[in-house]
């Protein structure tokens, strides 16, 4: 009986993230989908709420232990900025968070560097490289000059 109730608890699990893609498991662990985080990006920034959504960001960095730096809420939500094209949100979000003492990590940096780079976009490229040296990034920058 107890094996027929995880089989469909399984099964009702497998239906739920075909049907609405926001939600995917780790090792049994329920977890949001990148589709999750764009959603969540494109609400609060549409609606011009970038303070709220780092508060929400903030709670969540502190609530979550996530495997890695790069798996965080903040680290998905840049990245889903990024490939939007909004990197003035991304830059924005990461200097807010900077100011509430939550440091993203080194490959945030980087992938907005990155996208910067090949938007032509030299000034917010050299600012934020000045706060990659700040932020003691310095073995980063200096492995993007090979």
């Amino acid at each position: 009986m107890e094996a027929e109730a995880k089989e469909m608890l399984r099964s009702l699990l497998v239906k739920l993230q075909e049907q609405v893609e926001i939600i995917a498991t780790e090792r049994g662990i329920l977890q949001p989908t990148e589709r999750t985080y764009v959603k969540l990006a494109k609400a609060f920034l549409e609606s011009g709420k970038i303070r709220e959504l780092v508060e929400f960001l903030i709670k969540a960095e502190k609530e979550d232990s996530p495997a890695s730096a790069d798996d965080s809420a903040l680290v998905h939500v840049i990245n889903c900025c990024i490939s939007l094209g909004w990197l003035d949100q991304a830059h924005d979000l990461l200097d807010e968070m900077r100011f509430s003492g939550i440091t993203a990590s080194s490959s945030v940096f980087s992938s907005l560097l990155k996208a910067y780079c090949k938007e032509n976009r030299t000034p917010e490229a050299t600012s934020l490289l000045r706060k990659f040296g700040k932020l003691g990034f310095s073995s980063i920058l200096a492995a993007m000059k090979h």
